[in-house]
């Protein structure tokens, strides 16, 4: 279950994102809601987004699910602990932000190859790990994709949280639903009010 992550809190949903350019009235904003058809979108193929909190809050990842970058896009994460201005106190190096799925990745057959999961109903999740949980008032995510044929970035969601990973839970409740079993590592996920803010990257 080493690749599993769980984001149990969205604190994104908690502070204020702006970005660097916007289209219209296709607004930072819109990246809190679940609607994929609000979505922000960028002038451009490059942007900043910025996400700012009122106190420090825990995070350890960053994914923006269902946008529109190409497999060449990248990106840079920069944690600060300070609302504005200061020294990050996490820099990220550039990284692909959405790559495709490798030879080698998958057994054969089981996932098709050279694509990401844009196709088969679902889209593009990018996505960067801090690799340690740190307490911050401020991320900027830097965001490239001069190859996007759309010429423009678009995202319909952001989340910002803590990842919970690769440990067993149990959870008290009338209704449990096994989702995932390997190597002896059950995860259960209780399905009522308690976790309904638990998102599954």
């Amino acid at each position: 279950m080493t690749t599993l992550r769980i984001i149990y809190d969205n604190v994104a949903d908690r502070g204020t994102t702006i970005a660097s350019s916007t289209a219209g009235s296709l607004a930072a904003s819109n990246l809190k809601n679940d609607r994929k058809s609000k979505i922000w979108r960028s002038v451009g193929t490059s942007a900043t987004l910025s996400c700012i909190w009122t106190k420090l809050e825990p995070i350890s990842g960053v994914v923006l699910p269902f946008c529109n970058f190409s497999d060449t896009a990248t990106m840079q994460v920069l944690v600060y602990d300070v609302a504005t201005g200061g020294t990050p106190i996490l820099t990220t190096p550039i990284t692909q932000a959405a790559p495709i799925v490798t030879l080698g990745y998958w057994s054969w057959g089981q996932q098709p190859l050279g694509v990401n999961t844009f196709s088969y109903g679902f889209n593009k999740y990018a996505r960067v790990w801090f690799g340690k949980m740190l307490l911050a008032r401020r991320v900027e995510i830097v965001i490239s994709d001069p190859a996007n044929p759309s010429g423009y970035l678009e995202v319909a969601r952001l989340i910002v949280g803590n990842i919970t990973q690769g440990l067993e839970y149990h959870y008290r409740s009338q209704t449990l639903q096994q989702i995932q079993e390997h190597n002896q590592a059950t995860l259960y996920l209780v399905l009522d009010t308690k976790v309904r803010n638990y998102q599954l990257i």
